[in-house]
């Protein structure tokens, strides 16, 4: 590595440290939502956030989620020699809200650690029309079932236990990376293990972009929201 290089890393990530604004717990936020449900169609939607920093070192937080979405999923099932094609067209709504609570180790100026936990919740709601073709029938002339309608309307509640860790680039941008476990108490899959991370943009006093990917393993959200900073 050339010396110049060297020291323009060591400048980056060393203790060197500014009044930054970037990294902030006090804002109300909105802005487009997007919610993928293992392997069921994507959700798109908006999204309300809200945090409150108090004490120097504790947050309070809550989210709220509106998604719905709209797509097919087809199956192929051998029933004797027949091959029978089964498509399900799905018309769903998902809803998630969340609230919680964080407290916050200051490394220095421009970084800080999180720890939170959280209470969640995801409300699912699908209209399924489940149709039937017979791709191949053999010798048996089996017939395609009529068309039928029925409703999937299901919740789970999770709780989570996460690490963020916040960095300011500058005084106007900062990103977070986290891990973190989350349980899922109405789930066939209940104990998932997740990451998250994101990135932060003030492009105006008191007003901030941000956008935050996080993977559950059997559900995926992301989020791009307007704040504003109080």
């Amino acid at each position: 590595m050339k010396p110049s290089l060297f020291a323009l890393t060591v400048a980056l990530f060393s203790g060197h440290t500014f009044a930054s604004n970037a990294i902030n717990f006090d804002y109300v936020g909105a802005g487009y939502a997007k919610l993928k449900q293992d392997n069921f169609i994507s959700h798109d939607g908006y999204t309300f956030e809200a945090s409150k920093q108090f004490a120097d070192s504790w947050v309070a937080s809550a989210q709220y989620m509106s998604t719905s979405g709209k797509g097919t999923m087809s199956d192929i099932d051998e029933i004797l020699e027949a091959k029978v094609l089964t498509n399900l067209h799905i018309d769903g709504e998902i809803d998630y809200w969340s609230i919680g609570g964080a407290y916050l180790f200051a490394q220095d100026d421009n970084s800080t650690i999180e720890l939170a936990a959280r209470f969640n919740r995801l409300n699912v709601d699908y209209n399924i029309l489940e149709t039937e073709q017979i791709l191949s029938s053999g010798s048996y002339l089996i017939e395609a079932d009529a068309p039928h309608h029925f409703n999937l309307n299901d919740h789970t509640n999770t709780y989570t236990l996460q690490t963020n860790y916040h960095y300011a680039f500058s005084e106007s941008a900062s990103v977070i990376a986290g891990i973190g476990y989350e349980y899922l108490k109405d789930a066939e899959q209940k104990h998932e293990l997740f990451y998250q991370f994101g990135g932060n943009y003030n492009f105006a006093q008191n007003f901030t972009l941000s956008a935050l990917y996080r993977n559950i393993d059997i559900y995926e959200t992301y989020s791009v929201t307007l704040r504003y900073n109080f």
